[in-house]
């Protein structure tokens, strides 16, 4: 039985299968391939391979039982819209209000 070393983990290119043998158009190119033994004794370059945003393909005995996907990155803060109003308009209270306004439309039809 022959160990895998962490040269195992491997990029998917244009033209090159997991065996890296033969010409393959069903493949994914963007995933990388790593064994459990790679994921354990290896995972600063498992690691890297995420941080590039590559997404991995865990393997066991040669059957793929997990995928790896870099976080997505957080959403932006919404923007501070009282903020805002404050610095245009200071601390004045509008008269009418907004729901005010709203109310006298609701009432016109």
């Amino acid at each position: 039985m022959r160990l895998r070393s962490w040269a195992s983990i491997r990029r998917e290119g244009p033209g090159k299968c997991v065996n890296g043998t033969t010409a393959c158009d069903a493949r994914m190119y963007h995933m990388g391939t790593a064994s459990v033994r790679d994921l354990r004794y290896n995972f600063p370059a498992i690691e890297r391979m995420l941080a590039r945003g590559e997404e991995i393909r865990i393997t066991k005995r040669g059957k793929v039982i997990a995928r790896l996907t870099p976080q997505k990155a957080a959403a932006p803060n919404p923007p501070d819209f009282l903020g805002r109003m404050r610095k245009i308009f200071g601390d004045r209270i509008l008269s009418p209000t907004g729901a005010e306004l709203l109310a006298r439309d609701r009432d016109r039809y």
